[in-house]
């Protein structure tokens, strides 16, 4: 359920690869609500999952991946441009 206060809130994302030798975890459930306001910076070592978590949350992930979740953004579409547009964030981190 979306926090009123949150622009996006993520909960329980998990994002996994298909591979030649089966499926690869690379997110396992994370979870994070963005203030209106505010702003969240996503560390970790290379290989932790953070252009995944960024590409799941704006729908850009290849066609090898899945994503399992339930995001919430307020005032645009679930999906699309209109991440892009509400959390210019995340398409800085996914070009990284």
């Amino acid at each position: 359920m979306l926090n009123v206060s949150s622009l996006l809130q993520v909960e329980h994302l998990n994002v996994s690869f298909a591979t030649q030798t089966g499926e690869v975890a690379a997110v396992r459930d994370v979870s994070f609500s963005i203030p209106e306001s505010g702003t969240l910076g996503l560390v970790g070592e290379s290989g932790s999952g953070k252009s995944a978590t960024s590409l799941a949350i704006m729908r850009l992930l290849p066609p090898q991946a899945r994503d399992h979740r339930q995001d919430h953004l307020r005032g645009s579409r679930p999906a699309g441009s209109g991440l892009m547009t509400k959390c210019g964030a995340f398409a800085a981190l996914a070009s990284a």
